[in-house]
């Protein structure tokens, strides 16, 4: 997943671009623990965690 897929009040899709999230806070450190791979929307802060089944993206990529 790359884009928000939050709908504001009016029904309109956000559309952001997720990103990497590294330096989050206590509470959410707590909630997922301190190594988690989060995303979060660069328009209206929505936090995503990757898919379960995949394999994590984190990392050095291989060719």
């Amino acid at each position: 997943m790359r884009a928000c897929n939050e709908k504001d009040a009016k029904g309109k899709i956000c559309a952001g671009h997720l990103k990497r999230w590294y330096f989050f806070g206590e509470e959410i450190k707590r909630l997922f623990g301190e190594e988690a791979e989060i995303y979060r929307c660069e328009n209206c802060k929505t936090l995503y965690l990757p898919n379960p089944d995949e394999t994590p993206r984190s990392g050095t990529l291989a060719y």
